[in-house]
């Protein structure tokens, strides 16, 4: 069971970023293998929100988001305050590693994502000057 950070979707879908083919075979992988993805609702806001600020657009951004609530084998969480503390210190567990050991692998906690750029459609994956 796995949880993903929002740069990793974000980055699966915008081919301009430096991990964008990394983010996007991680992703497949994780599709592939039907893995269970348990991932807080934040992810939906995280994700729109840096989609639509990339690619200047709230349609693309509100494709991307009916498209990551579609995820299949994901279940997403309601983000509650003791949750959040819980997330906070995954996150400063991930940034004690050392920087060879930090990948988009090593963001994968306990829950799921967005489907890679290949399966969005056509509105959602376009480049920020297309």
């Amino acid at each position: 069971m796995y949880t993903l950070d929002a740069s990793v979707h974000v980055s699966a879908l915008n081919p301009t970023e430096a991990d964008s083919a990394q983010s996007q075979a991680f992703l497949a992988q994780i599709r592939r293998h039907h893995w269970p993805l348990f991932c807080p609702t934040l992810l939906l806001v995280e994700v729109t929100a840096a989609i639509a600020r990339a690619f200047g657009g709230a349609e693309r951004a509100e494709a991307l988001a009916a498209a990551l609530r579609g995820w299949p084998n994901q279940t997403l969480i309601p983000l509650d305050e003791a949750l959040a503390d819980r997330a906070a210190h995954h996150t400063l567990t991930y940034f004690h590693l050392p920087e060879r050991k930090r990948s988009v692998k090593s963001t994968a906690r306990p829950i799921k994502s967005i489907p890679i750029a290949s399966q969005m459609p056509v509105s959602a994956r376009r480049g920020p000057s297309q």
